[in-house]
């Protein structure tokens, strides 16, 4: 019951990282020039939704719970275990980081559209900067 019960939950964070892919597509694809910082906005909320879903207290009792569970198959038994792997890793995040992260890279992908039209790689370079200093920040966490 309790592994159906974290399927559950998986399944709806699943639903809203599907949605972020649909809005990351939209903004390769289609976003006018004046909703790109509005779009950046919506995937970083998104993304911060994401991360507390999937950091929640109630997942990682269940997963203790499922840890301990010597009814599961050797599959389910494979899944729970990189599940609580994933959650600790995860945990060690602040909502607010991810939601930083993700704003940041949206914004370095739109700097980056704009410095190829340019042609002009200084157009790209704040951003990139940002997502360097994230990912050593990011690197200190781990």
């Amino acid at each position: 019951m309790s592994y159906k019960k974290l399927q559950k939950i998986f399944h709806k964070i699943a639903d809203v990282s599907y949605s972020i892919s649909v809005l990351h597509w939209d903004q390769e694809t289609n976003i006018p020039i004046n909703g790109v910082e509005k779009r950046a906005q919506q995937m970083a909320t998104l993304s911060g939704i994401e991360h507390k879903m999937s950091t929640s207290k109630k997942i990682g009792k269940l997963l203790k719970k499922l840890k301990k569970d010597k009814n599961l198959s050797k599959i389910e038994k494979k899944n729970v275990k990189l599940a609580y792997s994933d959650y600790k890793k995860q945990k060690k995040f602040s909502t607010n980081f991810i939601i930083k992260e993700s704003k940041a890279i949206s914004t370095a992908f739109q700097a980056w559209i704009a410095a190829r039209q340019k042609n002009d790689f200084n157009i790209y370079i704040p951003a990139l900067t940002e997502i360097v200093n994230i990912q050593r920040e990011k690197a200190e966490i781990i």
